[in-house]
């Protein structure tokens, strides 16, 4: 059995609402520099991301944390407060439910590394 935690990603869209586009994801049992990843939609801006996971990695910011890295960010993209588990069996599993839930659009695999 495999467990994650996780945090919901939310991007604003150019009508100022906010929207589910992915999760933060914990994955435990990865070495610590592998463990936060996100599990998100193909409308990230890639070259925002990179400092976010750049920022993320240079300040060993935890699930708890990861908010801190948004920085000027903070106006596109944030993470809501509550940390969920999530447990099944495979890696699989869990990418494929994180995927159905929360990612509308093709998945972007980012890593804090």
């Amino acid at each position: 059995m495999m467990k994650v935690q996780y945090r919901i990603l939310q991007e604003i869209t150019p009508e100022d609402k906010w929207e589910i586009i992915g999760a933060i994801v914990n994955w435990e049992s990865d070495p610590p520099h592998l463990r936060l990843r996100g599990c998100v939609q193909h409308t990230v801006s890639r070259a925002i991301w990179r400092r976010i996971l750049e920022r993320v990695d240079d300040r060993q910011l935890t699930l708890e944390t990861y908010h801190e890295a948004f920085g000027e960010f903070e106006r596109y993209y944030r993470l809501l407060p509550e940390i969920h588990t999530l447990e099944r069996e495979t890696a699989d599993e869990i990418r494929q439910f994180l995927r159905e839930k929360y990612v509308y659009g093709p998945l972007l695999e980012t890593s804090a590394a």
